[in-house]
């Protein structure tokens, strides 16, 4: 987030920071302003009131406010345009909150990050990662463009059902036609962008990923009538679309995943009893996976016969070793979650204690999943 701010004024007239989130991009922009020492006015949805101090904790005392209005984030990012505008440029950065290529680049170190904490040589045999608007994805293909066999390296994309804007944009340009799934009031728009890829992508670099070329991306994009999922860091009604593009163009494979709240409250659950650690559902979306069998033998592409054990059997990671039995070297990125809490967990086990994940469905690129909870 630091990086779109000083790439656009000179250092000594840094601006003050305007951002709409329905969560952790606000955080980070609150955190960017605290580290250049400016000041930041974040715009949350009605969904985050009572966590505005988790916002104004990260700068100097007084430097970051925090405007709580809308009903989801697009209400949200119309009330910081608005205030752009009343403004005037003079002084003040709309920051946005996933749809730029320098937020992209920034997120690009995740893939890094994860090669630095691996052993030499191995290589993720899939990476996991929720997504809302697009933008922590995004950066996670560009970072694997930039590690030498890591553009096969598959990458899994989780979100809500009641929210799933980048999991419809993508197959609705993968199959060509309006998918049955479609939410009801869903819009598309056709849209041509230059191909984020084109160029050539160096990590970090201060140069867009929209460089070089005469390379195109037509995509079609849905647009979600509105946000039906307790996940509110998840809430974009519609993905950015230089992050489908990418999906679309990538050369190793994107699974697209979309699951009920429950399934992220069960994780969530799980993971705490498992490792002692709260996360909100934004996060435990992501571990899924981990906790449905089925699920995980679908989008890692097990044989049936190999069971649930390729997640747990307790062999050595060689990373050579691709076979079905061998142990997985799996990723879960489990981002943010600043606002999860021992209530949250509470509530979350009150509401299992009455639904029925026999009838819940799971969808994968297109495919309803049935089986065992």
């Amino acid at each position: 987030m630091t990086p779109f701010p000083t790439s656009h004024v000179p250092e000594d007239d840094l601006p003050h920071l305007i951002i709409a989130s329905g969560g952790n991009a606000g955080l980070a922009a609150a955190s960017a302003a605290g580290i250049l020492g400016v000041k930041c006015t974040v715009f949350v949805p009605d969904a985050q009131k009572g966590i505005e101090h988790l916002f104004t904790r990260h700068g100097k005392e007084g430097s970051v406010n925090v405007v709580v209005g809308g009903e989801n984030y697009r209400a949200a990012l119309m009330k910081a345009v608005e205030f752009k505008e009343e403004i005037g440029d003079k002084g003040y950065s709309l920051v946005p909150a996933y749809d730029d290529p320098l937020v992209w680049q920034g997120n690009s170190s995740l893939a890094h990050e994860i090669a630095e904490q691996l052993p030499d040589g191995v290589k993720p045999d899939a990476i996991f990662c929720s997504v809302g608007g697009g933008g922590m994805i995004a950066g996670l293909m560009l970072g694997c463009e930039g590690i030498p066999g890591w553009n096969q390296v598959p990458i899994v994309a989780i979100e809500p059902t009641g929210s799933a804007c980048f999991y419809h944009s993508v197959q609705l340009n993968r199959t060509g036609r309006t998918s049955t799934e479609l939410p009801a009031g869903a819009s598309i728009s056709n849209e041509r962008i230059p191909h984020p890829f084109a160029g050539t992508l160096t990590p970090y670099a201060s140069n867009s990923p929209y460089n070089g070329g005469d390379d195109m991306c037509d995509v079609s994009m849905v647009h979600l009538p509105s946000i039906n999922s307790y996940a509110t860091s998840l809430g974009a009604s519609t993905a950015s679309n230089g992050s489908v593009c990418m999906a679309l163009k990538r050369d190793g494979p994107i699974s697209v995943v979309r699951v009920s709240d429950e399934r992220s409250m069960q994780s969530a659950l799980l993971f705490a009893d498992d490792h002692s650690v709260i996360t909100e559902l934004a996060c435990s979306i992501t571990l899924t996976p981990a906790y449905v069998p089925h699920l995980a033998r679908r989008v890692l592409r097990l044989d049936s016969d190999s069971g649930s054990g390729a997640l747990t059997q307790q062999s050595n990671v060689t990373g050579h070793d691709r076979s079905p039995k061998a142990r997985k070297v799996l990723v879960f990125i489990v981002c943010g979650g600043s606002k999860g809490s021992l209530h949250d967990l509470q509530r979350f086990e009150e509401h299992l204690s009455s639904f029925d994940f026999a009838g819940d469905d799971i969808w994968v690129d297109g495919e309803r999943l049935t089986g065992s909870h």
